[in-house]
């Protein structure tokens, strides 16, 4: 759904590629929070998140400029759901990959 991937528990790492964009709807910013808070529920402890996306800009293939997510919007909210960057890379010439670690369990 808009807001839960329905994925099962227990995994390793969770990849999102090319998507971010159709997730995220600026009108709904808690839409986004609550699917990155459910992904989140679904990695074991030291889970990893990774974001793949076109680099903001035209040119390539890709969505149109428009279209296209910036990287520090998806840092913001990766990190107001609790994730932490660990790398941020640019893939020559036009996307980028962000991994994240899952946020510590409550309590912790």
């Amino acid at each position: 759904t808009a807001t839960d991937p329905r994925l099962p528990s227990g995994l390793d790492a969770v990849l999102i590629v090319n998507a971010y964009r159709e997730m995220d709807d600026p009108a709904n910013p808690e839409q986004i929070l609550k699917f990155l808070r459910n992904v989140a529920q679904s990695l074991k402890p030291q889970g990893r998140l990774g974001v793949a996306d076109f680099l903001p800009g035209g040119g390539g293939p890709g969505p149109a400029a428009e279209d296209r997510v910036n990287q520090e919007t998806v840092i913001r909210a990766a990190e107001r759901a609790g994730f932490k960057l660990q790398t941020r890379e640019t893939v020559p010439p036009f996307q980028f990959v962000l991994v994240f670690t899952k946020p510590p369990a409550a309590g912790r």
